[in-house]
C-alpha cells in the first residue's frame, strides 16, 4: 500500500482509507474514522524505512500545524525506541532459544547410558538448532594424533561412523580449528 512512502505526518480522510491502507484495511479504518472529528497518521521513519505507524485520532477538533510538526519530532523518538525494542526481543529470545537448548542437552545426556547414545543426542540437539544436511561428531584419539567419527547424521552416516579416522597433523581444518580452539566455517565452492 501507498502508506509505506509516506515520511511526515498526515491528516487522514475517509478517501485514503483504500489508497493508504489497502482494501482489507477499509472496514477498520472507516470505523475508527467514524469515531474521530479528525485523524493523523504518523510515520515512524528509521533510517529512511518506516518502521511502524501512529494511527491518532481526536472527537472534536482538528490538528494544527504545530501539532503535526511536534507529532514529527515524536514519531523520530517513537521509532527509535520500537526499533531498540525489537532489537531487544531478537536478542531475548535468541537467548532463550538458547538456554533452552542447553538445558535440553544436560537432560539428554544425563539420560544417556552410553558415550555414542550421548553424541547422537548432541547431534540430534545440534541440527535442531542449526539445520544442516550432514554432520557428525568427531573424537580425538589418546595419542592426540588423530580423530574418529563417533556419530553422524545425512548421507553416508552408517558408513562413517567408527569407520572413518583422519589425521590431525599438518593444516587441514580440523587440526587448525583444535590449534586454534575456534570455530572454523568453510565454504565449499
Amino acid at each position: 500500500p501507498a502508506i509505506w512512502s509516506l515520511r511526515g505526518p498526515h491528516l487522514l480522510t475517509t478517501e485514503d482509507a483504500a489508497g493508504w491502507f489497502g482494501e482489507e484495511w477499509r472496514p477498520v479504518y472507516e470505523g475508527f474514522l467514524a469515531q474521530m472529528g479528525a485523524a493523523s497518521l504518523v510515520p515512524l521513519i528509521v533510517e529512511e524505512a518506516a518502521v511502524g505507524f501512529l494511527l491518532l485520532g481526536k472527537k472534536s477538533g482538528s490538528y494544527s500545524e504545530g501539532a503535526l510538526g511536534l507529532l514529527a519530532v515524536a514519531s523520530s523518538q517513537a521509532a527509535a525506541v520500537l526499533t531498540s525494542a525489537r532489537t531487544y526481543e531478537r536478542r531475548i529470545g535468541q537467548r532463550e532459544l538458547e538456554l533452552s537448548a542447553i538445558r535440553e542437552l544436560m537432560q539428554t545426556l544425563r539420560a544417556a547410558t552410553t558415550l555414542n547414545e550421548a553424541l547422537n543426542s548432541i547431534l540430534d540437539i545440534v541440527n535442531s538448532l542449526v539445520w544442516s544436511d550432514a554432520s557428525s561428531v568427531l573424537t580425538v584419539d589418546e595419542n592426540g594424533t588423530t580423530m574418529t567419527v563417533r556419530a553422524a547424521r545425512g548421507p553416508a552416516a552408517g558408513l562413517l561412523v567408527e569407520q572413518e579416522t583422519l589425521p590431525l597433523d599438518g593444516d587441514s581444518i580440523a587440526a587448525r580449528a583444535l590449534r586454534e580452539r575456534t570455530a572454523l566455517i568453510d565454504a565449499l565452492s
